[in-house]
């Protein structure tokens, strides 16, 4: 099955059984990264990127994300359990672009209810997860904060993200920098910026509440933890400034409102 599958990548073949599909939910949080990463992952971006399931097989791979709830297995243990949460969180990102993409043969496959329980699922895995562990030797990317930030930031890009959702985000990214024991080490920073700029951008989220947000933020800066959660928040605070600036929409105030933090 290995060899199949990775000349079915290889040869970019447009088919893909019920047993390959099975397979690779066995192996989505493999521990040899040569198969999680370079075969399993890269499966899910051909095979649905570019149409390669059948429709039936893109609802069972949608069923089986709420039925098996591997996003959020075991999620209290960090390890090997780590490794199948996160990358679950990436085949639902792909899940939900597909099904946000209007090109797509899967467009709008999810009904509403699964669509819904998508979202609210990107919201709790963010909030939950723990295990920021970046690269492992032997193991590789595990990333889980990262790749539940590229979740989220995909849920909220969708065009049925309910509107009453978008004021968890703020206070979400708040407490996930005030929960470090340590300053992150994989540039996941870089992957959680975007749920502010990328949402003001598209006008989701309006400026004037990351301006409130950040006026009222009071952040700690006496022990060595607070330091490394400071640096840390502030290298996030200075991607978000750079692209809100970059696309000159910052006001005066708010201007002040990022200096304040980032000096």
């Amino acid at each position: 099955m290995l060899e199949r599958l990775r000349n079915k990548l290889q040869d970019n073949e447009t088919y893909y059984s019920r047993e390959e599909v099975d397979w690779l939910l066995a192996h989505i949080g493999d521990p040899d990264p040569a198969i999680r990463d370079d075969l399993v992952y890269q499966t899910w971006c051909q095979a649905i990127g570019q149409g390669f399931l059948r429709q039936e097989d893109y609802h069972y791979l949608v069923r089986w994300c709420l039925e098996e709830n591997s996003l959020f297995d075991t999620i209290e243990k960090s390890g090997l359990p780590t490794l199948r949460r996160s990358f679950t969180a990436l085949l639902q990102v792909i899940l939900l672009w597909a099904d946000d993409e209007k090109e797509s043969r899967y467009h709008h496959l999810m009904t509403d209810d699964e669509r819904q329980t998508f979202f609210t699922m990107a919201i709790d895995y963010l909030t939950l997860e723990k295990d920021d562990r970046a690269y492992v030797e032997n193991v590789g990317w595990v990333h889980a904060i990262a790749h539940g930030a590229d979740l989220l930031v995909q849920a909220s890009s969708h065009s049925d993200f309910p509107s009453s959702a978008y004021g968890k985000l703020l206070p979400l990214i708040e407490n996930i920098f005030l929960e470090r024991e340590r300053r992150f080490r994989g540039d996941e920073e870089l992957r959680l910026a975007p749920l502010v700029f990328a949402n003001v951008l598209t006008e989701k989220l309006r400026l004037r509440e990351v301006t409130h947000w950040l006026d009222h933020l009071n952040w700690p800066r006496e022990t060595e933890v607070d330091w490394d959660r400071y640096f840390s928040f502030r290298y996030f605070l200075l991607n978000v400034y750079l692209e809100l600036d970059r696309a000159g929409v910052l006001t005066d105030q708010t201007k002040v409102s990022f200096y304040r933090l980032m000096d």
